[in-house]
């Protein structure tokens, strides 16, 4: 993507832009921290009966090391009005662009965006995928970024996470429709429940036996809310089975164990910030007025890390238990490649949960994909990594399983991420012609 698609800085931040609608054809990736899409290719189509009109456009291009180490990576940041925005009642995405270091104008586009909902869409970049790391002393170059070979676009989303500000949405439909418009707009000016007691209780033993023996007892109940969720899908009912499987699981205790990573123990559990200082680094540096002054954010403009308001606002319109899994299916039939990489010690959302949900995946590979084995994969980086994939190259449907690392997984091992996502990205096998192989307990 030509660096000239993004303008420079708007010293009127009421500028608006027009120009014309594209679109993209998207390769995806998942990890369970948030979401990442690769845009490929992007084209204008013949016709579109998507008009963008003017809209709200401020980009500022950052003056920081960490993007420009050794004549590296030119990022721009700053906000796009979306569908609806007005001065008076605003809805602005913001949004931190990085540039390949090689031939940016021929590179992939990657798009990451929080998970949550309520997680700003920085956490990720700034843990390990951008140039710009974050340390107790602020911003820092990350010599694991992803940037040497990929355009990276990273996404405050949805509206109230982040810097991103304004009129809200509550639940995926709406969120998604947003940033299908901020993507128009931007390229323009430039079954959980049982597996994780499985998890909890037999593979770590988080909670005691009482506890457990209690929350296996009430595993019938929370199966047939979601069904019954599923199948009348009321906006009550879908609250009804999330408030089921959430006061279960939250009322037993971890005994100090972090869910997010089951190495680690912290007698303030769940307090985030306690348990992982980099959260407190991160809001601390993305609220210090200068650096909200190098990316264009106005300095009413209070970061977001971690938006419990976004999260009761998508829980309260039953948007956590819906068959999202029925997406997949259609997108791999139309040739959209697909992966998940977890890693093994995330007891948030356990390794066995999702491996299971793949397998029973009704698509064009799945008698393959229960047929592969889990081959390790000699990376030199983490040992006994494990690849389940079904199609050539990198594969069109794959599974990474990570030993050593919980549920960010980009903070953990940043170098094994960088390197899957360059497989992913250039097609490139995972594994070489004599395999080992690991059978998965």
């Amino acid at each position: 993507m030509p660096s000239a698609i993004l303008p420079t800085i708007q010293e009127d931040p009421a500028t608006r832009r027009k120009g014309p609608s594209k679109h993209v054809f998207t390769v995806l990736l998942l990890s369970l921290i948030g979401s990442l899409v690769l845009f490929s290719t992007i084209s204008k189509p013949e016709s579109s009966s998507y008009s963008l009109g003017s809209f709200f456009a401020s980009v500022a291009t950052p003056n920081f090391t960490c993007s420009a180490h050794n004549g590296g990576s030119t990022s721009h940041s700053g906000h796009i009005g979306l569908k609806g925005d007005t001065p008076k009642n605003p809805k602005r995405s913001f949004f931190w662009y990085f540039e390949a270091e090689q031939t940016p104008e021929n590179a992939p586009v990657i798009l990451t965006i929080g998970g949550g909902p309520g997680t700003s869409g920085l956490m990720s970049p700034v843990s390990g995928q951008s140039p710009c790391g974050i340390s107790e002393k602020g911003i820092i170059f990350n010599r694991n970024r992803w940037t040497e070979h990929f355009n990276f676009l990273a996404l405050d989303h949805p509206i109230g996470v982040g810097y991103s500000y304004g009129t809200t949405v509550n639940n995926s439909r709406d969120a998604t429709v947003d940033v299908y418009d901020f993507l128009q707009k931007f390229f323009d000016p430039i079954s959980h429940f049982r597996w994780t007691l499985h998890y909890r209780c037999v593979l770590h033993q988080v909670h005691n036996s009482t506890t457990c023996q209690e929350l296996y007892t009430i595993l019938p109940e929370r199966l047939e809310s979601t069904q019954l969720a599923f199948e009348i899908p009321t906006v009550e009912n879908r609250v009804a089975a999330a408030n089921l499987c959430k006061a279960r699981l939250n009322a037993g205790s971890t005994h100090g164990t972090v869910m997010e990573d089951t190495r680690k123990k912290c007698a303030t559990y769940p307090d985030m910030g306690d348990c992982f200082p980099y959260f407190t680094w991160i809001s601390d540096t993305f609220n210090n007025a200068t650096i909200k002054r190098e990316l264009g954010v106005p300095d009413e403009i209070k970061y977001v890390t971690l938006s419990d308001e976004v999260f009761e606002e998508f829980h309260s319109a039953g948007d956590q238990v819906q068959p999202h899994h029925l997406m997949f299916p259609p997108l791999l039939r139309d040739g959209i490649r697909l992966l998940h990489y977890i890693g093994a010690e995330d007891g948030n959302c356990a390794w066995p949960g999702t491996f299971s949900s793949l397998k029973l995946l009704q698509t064009p590979f799945q008698l393959d994909f229960l047929n592969a084995e889990d081959l390790i994969w000699e990376n030199g980086i983490v040992p006994n990594t494990t690849v389940r994939s079904v199609g050539k190259g990198a594969g069109n449907f794959t599974y990474i399983f990570i030993p050593e690392a919980g549920h960010f997984v980009v903070r953990d091992q940043p170098a094994l991420v960088k390197s899957i996502v360059e497989h992913w990205v250039q097609n490139e096998s995972f594994i070489s012609q004599s395999p080992l192989t690991r059978l998965r307990p």
